[in-house]
Order: structure tokens, then sequence, then C-alpha cells
């Protein structure tokens, strides 16, 4: 299926995965977004989840991007009630799912 989606050969996706060849970076590219991950992780660099906003609306892409922010202040100050900038995030969000 991936030699379909790269339109390459079965023999050339074993050279890849035998290192033996590389992939182009258009390939790369393509291969990401068919599995919604980074270039970075896809190639080993980076291993820790990453969030993939492909697909999204421009809305929803910055809800996830005002989620992610709101938990990193949170994991950072170790709260015990929201600030009222993460309120204002979930009520955008909120907000969104309700469109």
């Amino acid at each position: 299926r991936i030699a379909k989606i790269l339109g390459v050969s079965n023999s050339m996706i074993s050279k890849y995965e035998n290192n033996t060849a590389s992939p182009s970076l258009d390939s790369l590219c393509t291969l990401s977004k068919e599995l919604c991950v980074s270039i970075d992780e896809l190639c080993g660099l980076q291993q820790s989840g990453t969030v993939s906003l492909i697909g999204l609306t421009d809305g929803q892409a910055d809800c996830v991007r005002l989620l992610i922010d709101a938990f990193h202040e949170y994991n950072n100050t170790v709260r015990k009630r929201l600030s009222d900038e993460q309120y204002r995030v979930l009520g955008q969000i909120l907000a969104e799912f309700l469109k």
C-alpha cells in the first residue's frame, strides 16, 4: 500500500526499509501526511507524540494550539484552579464544537 501511495515499486520500499536507498523529500512529505506524523518522527528524530492538524479548519487548529499552550501553562505552574486565560481557551473550544 505504501508503494502505491508513493508511486514506487515494492522493491524500492524494501530498499528504504533496509537503508540501501532513501526516499525523496516529496515522498517523505506524502508519507508523513498519510500517517499523520511529522517528518522528524518518521525519520526517528523525534520520539515524543505530535498532534496532526491536517484536515482541521483554521479555527479548530487554533483551538488545539491554545489547548496545548493551556496545558503547558498549567503543568508549569501547577495551579489548583484554571486561570482566566484557560477558561477563555475552554470557552473558545466549546464555541468551535457548537458551530
